[in-house]
């Protein structure tokens, strides 16, 4: 019915009066309603959404990029589901209140039953293989704990790996979903979990080399997952490299650089018709929302490609591990890359 209403009048027309019938119907778009809501924590709700038909499914472990109004600005990041039922559409996000965050703000304050917002396909490759099942450590920060739960629930029963989670947080109330991860602990002789607290006056809380002494399998054939905030995790990369042991890593926010606002490069955007001056090592993204021009994005850390882009010329360097970019054309990744001469895009 919708694909012939669409063939005779344009998408958004069909779309407005579908809507009036129910939110959740539309001709392309990938929506989904808040049917639940409960404080997993402090600090964090958590949130059930049921989906629409044009959403696919995903992996646990998978993020997906969620988009809400907020005061008439369209604001997207990405939310790792923290639980899935790929046969009702139905899945949970867990959100951390961060008093800077937009949309987290929102989310937390604001959401309610019955409220419909737009999402992406699922994207990431923190996700476990069955097949070939491998020792796994665990490192959670905070609501870095959302992907770890959706492996955990999803995997546990058929996973005869051993799997061991370090999950981390500020304060005792601030941690997530303790009870279930003590049930899973204790139902499942496989995994096992251990709770560590930052602000607790204990240095050796913090992870270290001892954690990995003493909980990594030290073998071909295991692995390290880490998800939490930036220095986190690349404590965590610096970690797994010392040990020689592969990870995936999921870090919430770019890494801070510092850069000279002196030293700047000519960014042409090609489509636009632009020119502007960037710093060299700011994160292109960042620097073309301070010139007043916001690209779209959704994770701000390189995960999901929503602010991907061609670059026609010049050269680029990654934020992260400060390779050069010197091929054109080819596309770039804007809130992780910065420009590192003069810039031709395709914005």
């Amino acid at each position: 019915m919708t694909s012939l209403l669409a063939s005779m009048v344009p998408t958004s027309v069909v779309d407005f009066w579908l809507e009036t019938i129910n939110p959740l119907w539309s001709t392309q778009q990938a929506l989904a309603r808040i049917t639940h809501l409960e404080h997993a924590a402090s600090d964090s709700v958590t949130l059930t959404l049921k989906a629409n038909r044009h959403v696919q499914g995903f992996l646990p472990g998978q993020h997906i990029n969620i988009t809400v109004e907020v005061n008439g600005v369209r604001r997207t990041r990405s939310y790792s589901p923290a639980w899935v039922n790929s046969n009702t559409g139905e899945f949970s996000i867990t959100v951390k209140r961060v008093d800077a965050g937009i949309v987290s703000r929102w989310l937390s304050q604001h959401s309610c039953i019955g409220q419909v917002v737009e999402i992406s396909p699922a994207f990431g490759d923190m996700t476990l293989d069955a097949a070939q099942p491998k020792a796994t450590l665990m490192l959670a920060a905070g609501s870095g704990i959302t992907p770890f739960l959706s492996l955990l629930r999803g995997h546990l029963t058929s996973y005869p790996a051993p799997i061991t989670l370090l999950y981390w947080a500020k304060h005792e109330h601030e941690l997530c979903f303790v009870d279930e991860l003590n049930a899973l602990a204790s139902t499942h002789a496989q995994f096992q979990v251990q709770y560590l607290l930052t602000q607790a006056d204990q240095p050796a809380q913090r992870l270290n080399e001892q954690h990995l002494q003493t909980h990594l399998e030290r073998s071909n054939n295991s692995q390290i997952f880490a998800c939490g905030p930036q220095g986190f995790v690349q404590s965590a990369a610096a970690l797994a490299k010392q040990y020689d042991v592969p990870a995936v890593t999921e870090a919430f926010y770019a890494p801070e650089i510092i850069f000279d606002s002196n030293h700047r490069v000519a960014v042409t955007l090609q489509r636009s018709q632009k020119t502007v001056m960037l710093p060299v090592g700011q994160s292109i993204l960042s620097a073309l929302e301070a010139e007043g021009i916001n690209p779209a994005y959704g994770c701000r850390r390189g995960l999901c490609n929503t602010c991907s882009c061609t670059k026609l010329s010049g050269s680029t360097r990654h934020i992260q591990n400060q390779d050069s970019n010197h091929e054109s054309p080819t596309n770039v990744r804007l809130c992780i890359n910065s420009a590192s001469s003069d810039l031709t895009l395709d914005l």
